[in-house]
């Protein structure tokens, strides 16, 4: 598999690499697929803290033996099982990797990178908070709703570009207002 020159540095700054295979494929929208993968070697028992990510190596459906990485942020990681899931955003025109996500069955397997991560603590005392982003943030955004505590005040901006991207489920949390703006509102 061709990295180049971005997964050579990403050895360097102590990237690791899997090989991960599909358990499960679940539309949870039309344009939103959650892919479960076993991925023994990659949940190994170390840590993975609140918005951990990976680099997906998807291959390019025009020049075989090309890759292009893409990062996903770590849903429902188990150690117990090895098993994790990643959320892909199935976008006109498909790229590399949501291409590969949209024709995914189990049994598939695709590889990916597991680089250095910062642990997200929340700060003391903020006066609130302000997450943005785009439905392929979702999942990040999650993880994080996930681990503020229930009396702050948050505030969710988030960009959709089709009419079913508003479908997604966010995190629960009592501080938090949702806001969608963009085309696809």
């Amino acid at each position: 598999m061709a990295g180049g020159f971005q997964k050579t540095m990403m050895k360097a700054f102590g990237a690791t690499d899997h090989l991960m295979t599909v358990v499960s494929v679940t539309d949870i929208t039309p344009g939103f697929r959650r892919i479960r993968f076993s991925a023994p070697t990659m949940i190994d028992g170390r840590e993975t803290p609140t918005a951990s990510y990976i680099r997906l190596w998807a291959p390019d459906p025009a020049e075989p033996g090309k890759v292009h990485q893409r990062g996903y942020t770590l849903v429902e990681p188990d150690a117990a099982t090895g098993e994790v899931s990643f959320d892909f955003m199935l976008h006109e025109p498909m790229g590399p990797a949501s291409g590969w996500a949209a024709a995914a069955k189990p049994g598939d397997t695709i590889a990916a990178s597991y680089y250095m991560f910062h642990k997200f603590d929340p700060p003391e005392d903020p006066e609130g908070y302000l997450l943005m982003g785009d439905p392929a943030a979702i999942p990040a955004i999650n993880a994080i709703l996930g681990v503020l505590p229930p009396e702050a005040q948050v505030v969710v901006i988030l960009q959709a570009h089709a009419p079913d991207d508003a479908l997604i489920p966010i995190g629960k949390h009592p501080g938090a207002e949702v806001i969608w703006t963009g085309p696809g509102t």
